[in-house]
């Protein structure tokens, strides 16, 4: 069998080896059959598509909604990103007195985004309640300034498009 396989390669197997792509079966001197060049685009592709996402994923992706009286609208990925990540910077603010307000809530996935986070929107005010789950850590929640339209470019021309709820008589805020 090993004689057989060495007149078929030649003296020097390495020589031709490219002239012999298929792989001998088991002595039987048949080749397997290379596949059809279809079938290794198919393969190629969804190889491509698997390393695509697993870079997608260890990027971190969000979703999210802005809600107020007129209803909810989902936030483009664009926005979700940036408030998934509480990276902005921000200083600590007093309780407002109630006014008209958005809800936001964003749910972040992957390394540095925060998995669950809700913000009471005070846009009259200048303020946002932060409600962040820090899974496993303890939540943060604290009233604080909002974002800057630096942080989160298109945020307050996203929200012009959703009428805010009315002031309440006094602040209900979220918990995680």
């Amino acid at each position: 069998m090993a004689e057989q396989h060495s007149r078929e390669l030649g003296a020097y197997p390495q020589a031709n080896l490219h002239q012999h792509v298929g792989a001998l079966v088991a002595g039987s001197g048949r080749r397997l059959r290379t596949p059809p060049p279809r079938a290794v685009a198919v393969l190629v592709t969804l190889a491509v598509f698997a390393g695509v996402a697993t870079v997608a994923s260890a990027a971190g992706s969000a979703s999210g909604t802005l809600c107020g009286a007129s209803g909810c609208r989902a936030l483009p990925r664009t926005l979700a990103m940036p408030l998934s990540e509480q990276n902005d910077a921000f200083t600590p603010a007093g309780r407002p007195r109630p006014a008209p307000y958005y809800r936001i809530v964003v749910h972040g996935i992957g390394e540095g985004h925060l998995p669950n986070r809700t913000i009471i929107w005070v846009p009259s005010k200048k303020v946002w309640w932060d409600a962040a789950d820090h899974t496993p850590y303890a939540p943060l929640q604290f009233w604080r300034s909002e974002g800057t339209e630096k942080d989160f470019p298109g945020l307050a021309a996203f929200a012009a498009k959703v009428k805010p709820y009315p002031a309440p008589k006094r602040w209900a805020l979220p918990h995680y």
